[in-house]
This record gives C-alpha cells, structure tokens and sequence, in this order.
C-alpha cells in the first residue's frame, strides 16, 4: 500500500465524525505512561502526576488570594486566569482518574501474584487487572477533555502574553511560561491522544471567553485600569471590524496550535509503538 493511500485512509478515519465525541478503547491511555511498561515504574507516573498537582495547585492558591486582595473579582475577567484555572482542574482529575485506576482491588490480582512485574502492554486477558480495552468511563472523558483544552491554552496563551506584554516577574513565569513548558511536556509523557476533531472542544472554550468579553463590554464592565474592555485589542467600542478580524485570526492561531498538539502526538504514538513493536502499544491506533 503506497504511502499516500495511507495517508488518505488514515485522514478519513480521523476525520470521522465519531472522533468528534470523547470515545476510545482503552482505559489504560488516560492511567499510565506508554514510555514505562511495568506496574511498578508506573509508580514513577502516578507521583509525577501528584507533584505537577501540589505545585501548580499551590500557585494557584497564590496567585488566587493575592489577586482577589488587590484587584477583586475583576481577577477573574481574565485569560490568563481562566487558563490557569482550568490548567489546575486537569491536574486535579488527571490526579483522580490516575489514582483510581492504579489503586483498583482487582490490580491484586493472580496475574501480579505470580508474575510480579506484568506487562501493561499484553494482549492476555487476564493481564493489568483481567482489563485490555473497553469503553472509557466519564472520570476518563473528563479528563480527556480537560487535557485537551487546558494543555493547548496553557501553549497558547503563553505566547500571546510573550508577544503583546513580556512582563516579567514571578507571576508571569509560572502561569506564562512553566505551565506552557509542562504542558508540552506532559503531551509527550501521558498516553492520552490527540483527535484532529477535539479542536472544536478548544474553540468552544475559547468562543466562549469572547462571548464573555463582549457582555463584560455590554454591560459596563471595567478591567483593573478603569477602561471600558479586559485587553485593549478587545475594545468593541473603537474598531469593531478589526475587532472581529482579530477574533477570526485568534480562533484560527487556536487551531493552529491544536495542529502543532495533534502531529506531537502522532510522532509519540510512533515513538511509543516502535519501541513496543514485538508487543501491543499502550494507544491503540483507532
């Protein structure tokens, strides 16, 4: 089969419409690392997802309390923020979703008894808890969700605020530059997919913060300077055709983003499978 007809059947498989929906055939994606195949360096995913958990969460709670005494409620008018929010929602249910699967009684199982290493990669029934595949479970789908959004706006947003305020402190480098870092990085350690159709799920969120922004306009709303917008490039009062232009330019620098995210995962998916050649991958293809 030429590589171009497989190119073509692979697009118009990720390209259907099932693949909008949050569906996928292993659970195991959203639990483990592809990179570590046994229960116990998996350890070693569980704490790293812990840790990235207490240290962003601690920032938040920061970053929260300092913003709420100087500037208010008028904190949570922005990106920024919002990012960073959702940035920590994941964490925290990539912590529960994680925690749960590891920690499941039937782990205890003969199959670890009598093997005391087994595979997170076989294709034996009765490996890694009698459970190779099978529909997600809403904590899963959750968590997919979550990652999607909130890894590709951490990207997202970082670059922005470098390009339009590069104001450097402490407070800048972890929700305008860490979390962005990690958030890459996180990509390529986790075993969660990218769908090229979950972009709709990063333009939803990111259409509904503009929505947010023109009825912050609308009803009189003030950012922490007096004006009558949040950013001065959303100012619907002076040029609402060039508003609009950079509204329609944001959603496409969203996707984007979201291109750079999915063909990340395709060469981790490579990576990953390459190495688990002689055994099955931790993501399926499909």
């Amino acid at each position: 089969m030429s590589s171009r007809r497989c190119w073509t059947e692979f697009l118009q498989s990720e390209l259907h419409y099932s693949n909008l929906f949050l569906t996928h055939n292993d659970w195991r994606a959203f639990s483990f690392s592809p990179w570590l195949t046994t229960w116990r360096l998996q350890l070693l995913y569980l704490t790293y997802r812990w840790v990235l958990l207490l240290y962003f969460l601690s920032w938040l709670l920061v970053v929260t309390i300092q913003g709420i005494s100087g500037v208010g409620s008028k904190f949570f008018i922005y990106l920024t923020n919002w990012g960073f929010i959702v940035w920590n929602a994941y964490l925290f249910v990539a912590v529960v979703s994680t925690t749960l699967n590891f920690c499941r009684t039937c782990c205890v199982s003969t199959d670890l008894v009598e093997h005391n290493e087994p595979s997170l990669h076989c294709t034996n029934s009765s490996c890694c808890c009698g459970i190779t595949s099978g529909n997600i479970t809403w904590k899963e789908k959750i968590h997919w969700a979550l990652f999607t959004i909130s890894t590709e706006f951490a990207v997202s947003i970082s670059i922005l605020f470098w390009i339009y305020f590069s104001e450097f402190n402490l407070y800048s480098l972890h929700v305008h530059m860490i979390n962005g870092i990690v958030a890459i990085l996180d990509l390529w350690i986790t075993g969660i997919p990218i769908r090229l159709l979950h972009v709709a799920y990063v333009l939803l969120f990111g259409t509904i913060y503009i929505l947010f922004t023109g009825l912050y306009y609308i009803f009189n709303g003030k950012n922490i300077c007096g004006n009558r917008f949040i950013y001065p490039m959303l100012d619907y009062g002076s040029n609402l055709g060039a508003v609009s232009l950079l509204i329609g330019y944001t959603l496409g620098y969203l996707t984007i983003v979201h291109l750079i995210f999915f063909f990340q995962y395709l060469a981790r998916h490579w990576i990953t499978s390459y190495i688990h050649r002689k055994t099955e991958p931790l993501i399926s293809a499909n």
